[in-house]
């Protein structure tokens, strides 16, 4: 079995951003679904890249904290919810 705690990873070459895990899982946020066009990769000739508009990182939503290394630990479960893909 995984250890299924949570924990936080910086992204590379961006230290002051971090991803949130569950175990090996990413944890996700429900974001907005505007502009979504070109950005899902598809299977035709270089359908592995997606074209579409790019937003900037800092317009993504954030948390702050200052004590960054326990984010993770702050997190609770919102019981009978799932996401579906």
């Amino acid at each position: 079995m995984l250890p299924m705690h949570n924990t936080i990873e910086h992204l590379p070459n961006v230290p002051e951003y971090i991803a949130i895990m569950h175990g090996p899982i990413l944890l996700c946020a429900k974001t907005g679904t505007e502009d979504l066009k070109g950005l899902i990769a598809d299977d035709g000739r270089w359908g592995q890249n997606a074209s579409g508009k790019y937003l900037p990182i800092d317009k993504a939503p954030i948390l702050i904290d200052d004590d960054i290394q326990n984010i993770g630990n702050k997190l609770v479960p919102v019981k009978d919810t799932t996401i579906k893909l």
